[in-house]
């Protein structure tokens, strides 16, 4: 198991990426993204390089929707650690 851990892992990060490309192109998914959105006006934002440098604030929006994919996957990891710790398996 060791040998292909990395494979393993690799693969699973890749598959939980398509996963989630495929569910974004749902026209459905779309909708709601683009409907639940926060704007917030006080986003600080930088750029630069050798001979220029500006910093800003601008407005940005945040959907609601990814935020709650990002909560859901937090929940599945946490599940899926604590389960792994329970049976004894180094995580």
């Amino acid at each position: 198991m060791n040998k292909i851990r990395w494979l393993l892992l690799i693969l699973i990060w890749n598959g939980w990426n398509v996963a989630v490309y495929w569910f974004n192109r749902i026209p459905i998914i779309d909708a709601l993204k683009r409907k639940s959105v926060i704007s917030v006006d006080h986003t600080f934002t930088f750029e630069g390089n050798q001979h220029f440098f500006q910093a800003s604030i601008e407005r940005t929006d945040i959907s609601i929707f990814t935020l709650l994919g990002y909560f859901i996957t937090f929940i599945a990891v946490f599940l899926a650690a604590s389960w792994l710790l329970e049976k004894k398996v180094e995580v």
